[in-house]
């Protein structure tokens, strides 16, 4: 049997075949039985003789062997094997893979009165923009001004390269409107009169079409002219199941778990219920050429670098538990796909603090896995920054715990500290903030 004849969820003897055994590379034969887990065989979670109360989880990829793999036709053996992968398989995923990642986060700027500016009064559309020197690329999408960032597989590059897009939209706009400032509101005001006499390009909201993970939606949009307000994202782009539309599917679904579920009780307060009427509701993502665009992620997620980082650590750890264990992937979550929308679309913080209590035991193995359970630094401490990062960061919320203000947050300004490569800077990754 080859491996791209394994099939999801499915369990195999694999006694004497030849096995890679991860992180030793050492040639291993398995003594007993193998829960495929992974997609498309890539990878699969070993059970080492199975007995009561010495279950032992390894991780395998499959080699060039001897040996036949059978399935096991067994099936109530077959079951307690996949019964104990589902319940302890997540502990050992390790830092997020690295996928190639990107963003083009959304933002608006305010006046010294509060008021938004349209940022096609500062900003170029984006046919005529051009690159800022590391490549970003600035621009107006009606109301709110864009960037684009460089793809890359560091999470920490990508911080660098968000920090040069908050600082050239600022710039940009303080070079007219000197009382300029960055806001993380995801919803806004718009000027009555201007949204009358605006030029059509300036008032459509002309984004290419998206699809959802659970059921069509299409915004109940007639007229744009008549919509009092307009809203901001922060989407995930990542090179994660290129093609692959079911598994596409499944990584939106437990990224509305992971991700949505803890975004929504760590930014409570922050996020506009608004801002889902109209695009950014759960399930809503846009297949690309190398994977897909994740859509519900808020603006408010820049507000502060190190929400930033949690975001895309926890985004990327739920596509890496698809990654591993494919269509079994959701059964990890206690919550139905009707409850993540109910409350995401409705940003129902409390309804999300339910929820993620509920799977306290998995996001906290999420975190550990992530940021580790010793210190930045390699010394042990009383608690782990993955755990500061849910007693603090999301349990305690953004708001209580963090400053507010983004261009103090992003050191954009060229007063007091200076923004380090690599987001080095002072509070602008998690584990550094945890360490604080």
């Amino acid at each position: 049997m080859k491996v791209e004849d394994f099939k999801q969820g499915e369990v195999y003897d694999l006694s004497g075949l030849s096995l890679y055994r991860q992180p030793s590379y050492e040639g291993y034969r398995p003594k007993g039985i193998v829960f495929v887990c992974g997609i498309e065989g890539r990878t699969v979670r070993g059970l080492e003789r199975i007995a009561p109360k010495r279950y032992a989880a390894v991780t395998f990829s499959l080699s060039t062997g001897d040996g036949v793999a059978k399935k096991v036709k067994n099936l109530a053996f077959a079951k307690a094997a996949e019964k104990y992968v589902i319940a302890h398989g997540v502990g050992d995923l390790g830092r997020p893979t690295t996928w190639t990642i990107g963003c083009d986060p959304e933002v608006f700027v305010l006046d010294g009165e509060g008021r938004v500016i349209p940022a096609w009064e500062f900003l170029p559309e984006k046919s005529k923009a051009n690159r800022l020197e590391r490549g970003e690329l600035l621009h107006w999408d009606g109301w709110q001004a864009e960037f684009t960032t460089v793809a890359g597989g560091c999470l920490s590059y990508l911080s660098d390269g968000v920090h040069r897009g908050y600082k050239g939209v600022l710039a940009k706009a303080q070079a007219k409107f000197p009382s300029a400032k960055l806001t993380y509101e995801d919803v806004v005001a718009v000027d009555p009169r201007t949204l009358e006499t605006a030029a059509r390009e300036h008032v459509i909201m002309g984004c290419a079409p998206s699809v959802n993970a659970y059921e069509p939606f299409t915004p109940p949009v007639e007229n744009c002219r008549l919509i009092p307000f307009r809203s901001a994202g922060f989407h995930h782009h990542v090179s994660c199941f290129k093609g692959e539309d079911k598994n596409i599917v499944l990584a939106v679904k437990m990224a509305d778990r992971l991700h949505g579920m803890v975004m929504e009780v760590a930014l409570r307060g922050l996020m506009n219920p608004k801002r889902r009427q109209l695009y950014g509701r759960m399930g809503e993502y846009r297949k690309t050429g190398y994977g897909f665009e994740y859509r519900p992620p808020s603006s408010a997620i820049g507000v502060h670098p190190v929400v930033f980082n949690l975001s895309f650590d926890l985004f990327r750890q739920a596509l890496k538990i698809v990654y591993r264990f494919g269509p079994k992937a959701l059964d990890f979550w206690k919550g139905s796909d009707e409850e993540v929308q109910e409350i995401g679309n409705y940003n129902d913080a409390r309804g999300a603090l339910r929820m993620i209590k509920s799977n306290e035991d998995l996001i906290v193995k999420v975190l550990d896995e992530t940021y580790g359970k010793i210190s930045y630094w390699g010394h042990k401490s009383k608690e782990g920054v993955g755990l500061i990062a849910w007693k603090k960061l999301i349990l305690g919320g953004v708001k209580e715990t963090l400053s507010l203000n983004m261009e103090e947050n992003w050191l954009l300004s060229d007063r007091g500290s200076s923004w380090l490569a690599h987001g080095e800077a002072k509070d602008c990754q998690v584990w550094k903030w945890a360490e604080a």
